[in-house]
């Protein structure tokens, strides 16, 4: 970290300059504290690894979508008077990248193979209503046809059917490809699409769609990240940070849901609400033994992604996220 003289010094030639070449070494510096084992989930570096490589793609996206297009780091200065705090601040931002660009594409990336597969496959049919595309399945071209039925209840209502879908295989790019971003393979997608709208029985335009992904498979809408200077701007450094951390554990919160089974979540979900493991075997048919070994495995898990945040915070999110 840079001495209280050299930050002094920054500070008065970037306001002079807005020049970002001044911090180049400082950003480096602030990624690789912040990809540091047991912070930053390696879930959201490219390739799922935090890296040389891994790091400097995150830098310059970080670099792009942000620092050069927001004024994160003229805030940044104007919010600490020393070299600490300036960090903090900067991390926080880069924090904040990860999760958005994450949390957009994925989803995104899913809303559009799922029309890819519905506009391919025979089983699916759309039907275009007040402007907007709406799917569904094809046999309800005879039932109702150009007057179908279309999902009118909450998202709570669609989120909830769409879990009652079953379980469903959630894949992972390879490094080679970059990406660490969970996706539903072909074959899987179709599989939840044609489940999806067996519990509906009403059609789904693409906004629903963003919702079941991103709440059904963590895919990152579910996490809405706090913009730190936004909410820093009418609070103290307390009130923001405490913002921060929540955006944070529900980002934990979400990764976690990718990395369990339905059962695994089914299991958390009723051992928060109160019952017993007993009761857990017996309402889902299986051992007391496996629930308890369920119960590690997801602790496990939540343990590798809390960073440094706790378990309990993590699991306790992520029954808010169920409920």
């Amino acid at each position: 970290m840079i001495s209280e003289t050299a930050y002094a010094k920054l500070k008065r030639d970037y306001r002079a300059t807005q020049d970002l070449a001044l911090l180049v070494d400082l950003i480096n510096d602030v990624v690789g504290r912040a990809t540091r084992p047991g912070r930053i989930p390696a879930a959201l570096a490219e390739g799922g690894t935090w890296n040389a490589n891994s790091r400097a793609a995150a830098a310059q996206g970080w670099i792009e979508e942000r620092l050069l297009r927001r004024n994160d780091v003229t805030a940044a200065f104007d919010f600490a008077s020393s070299p600490g705090p300036f960090y903090s601040s900067l991390e926080r931002s880069f924090r904040h990248y990860l999760l958005n660009a994450a949390g957009s594409t994925e989803v995104q990336n899913l809303v559009e193979r799922a029309n890819e597969v519905m506009r391919e496959l025979d089983q699916f049919d759309a039907w275009p209503l007040s402007g907007a595309m709406w799917w569904g399945l094809s046999a309800w071209r005879a039932k109702w046809g150009d007057e179908p039925e279309s999902w009118n209840a909450s998202d709570e209502e669609l989120v909830a059917r769409a879990w009652a879908a079953g379980e469903f295989t959630i894949s992972r790019y390879g490094p080679q490809v970059g990406r660490a971003s969970p996706v539903l393979e072909r074959h899987e997608l179709t599989r939840f699409l044609e489940a999806l709208f067996e519990n509906t029985q009403a059609l789904i335009d693409n906004p629903r769609l963003r919702t079941v992904f991103a709440r059904r498979f963590g895919a990152g809408e579910a996490v809405r990240a706090v913009e730190l200077f936004d909410e820093a701007a009418g609070a103290g450094e307390g009130d923001a940070s405490a913002g921060i951390e929540e955006s944070e554990v529900s980002a934990c919160a979400v990764l976690l849901l990718e990395e369990i089974t339905a059962r695994q979540a089914e299991v958390l979900r009723r051992k928060y609400s109160g019952e017993t493991l007993e009761e857990i075997a017996s309402a889902l048919g299986i051992a007391r033994g496996t629930v308890d070994n369920e119960l590690t495995r997801i602790g496990d898990a939540a343990k590798d992604l809390a960073g440094d945040y706790s378990e309990r915070q993590i699991l306790e999110k992520v029954f808010d996220l169920l409920s």
